[in-house]
């Protein structure tokens, strides 16, 4: 049985008690400053927080922080650690997710629901895609919905965005050159799309919010 584990936190709180100077000083050096390099605040919080609920995954796993100093990234700009579990990160507006899984690739994208043009992406949808984005009751949330799906297996296989149009899906599964992925819509709040995607069926998943 693989155990994937999603851990996610809001930047509200340490946003308003401007707790960034107590909380940096939890990441290696070198994430700091790359941490510092971010131009907003907000955006130097979404990071933070990701490698935060990391370093919770690499404790709750059995692997000490210092760890987080091994973290190497492929040529797909896929982060990864030598010797421990796959991981991926996303954030988006006031919320950080990380997913663990113990047995298989993963990958996770969130998005806060936000009034767009859709038809500006078109080309990353399929024709049956788009057809169901068109027919929905609720457009802009299908659409929001395919992407977060499509994106997870993206950052799950090593692939690029600009193979997004070619990712069919069932909602359940998804394909990609003839790979099979499981998805699965990750509840966090109403005006946020999220979506794991993961390999092993026999999966276990664990959902916790993290107060940081």
């Amino acid at each position: 049985m693989c155990e994937i584990t999603i851990l996610y936190a809001s930047i509200t709180n340490a946003l308003k008690e401007n707790r960034y100077d107590i909380l940096i000083n939890q990441l290696p050096y070198e994430h700091q400053r790359m941490n510092k390099s971010y131009e907003y605040a907000s955006d130097r919080y979404l990071h933070l927080f990701g490698k935060l609920l990391l370093i919770e995954g690499l404790n709750r796993f059995g692997f000490h922080k210092s760890y987080l100093r091994r973290l190497c990234y492929n040529e797909q700009n896929k982060p990864f650690i030598p010797g421990v579990f796959d991981f991926n990160i996303a954030h988006s507006g006031k919320y950080a997710i990380c997913a663990i899984s113990t047995n298989g690739e993963i990958g996770i994208d969130i998005e806060q629901i936000r009034e767009i043009d859709i038809s500006g992406f078109n080309n990353v949808l399929s024709d049956k895609q788009l057809k169901q984005v068109q027919n929905s009751t609720n457009p802009l949330h299908t659409f929001y919905r395919l992407w977060t799906l499509k994106e997870a297996v993206i950052k799950a296989s090593d692939l690029t965005l600009d193979d997004l149009e070619h990712i069919e899906t069932d909602w359940q599964c998804a394909w990609l050159d003839n790979r099979k992925w499981y998805v699965q819509a990750i509840d966090i709040e109403s005006n946020y799309a999220a979506h794991i995607a993961y390999e092993n069926l026999k999966s276990r998943i664990n959902k916790e919010r993290i107060d940081i």
